[in-house]
């Protein structure tokens, strides 16, 4: 019986570490979601004329 479970030790290790790597790859991708969105909300901001009003602030006319 000893023999039979030699080998299930290193296959749940192996399980165990590909379940990690994709939890890591999947918080990458995460990461570099977020930082393409803030760099795209301050290119928007840049970009935005002087002149217009900012609407998000919330209108003083209530």
């Amino acid at each position: 019986m000893r023999k039979q479970q030699s080998g299930v030790m290193l296959l749940e290790a192996l399980i165990a570490i590909l379940i990690f790597s994709l939890g890591v790859l999947g918080i990458g991708g995460l990461q570099a979601s977020a930082v393409a969105a803030t760099r795209d909300a301050k290119i928007s901001h840049r970009c935005r004329p002087a002149g217009e009003p900012d609407t998000s602030r919330a209108d003083d006319d209530r």
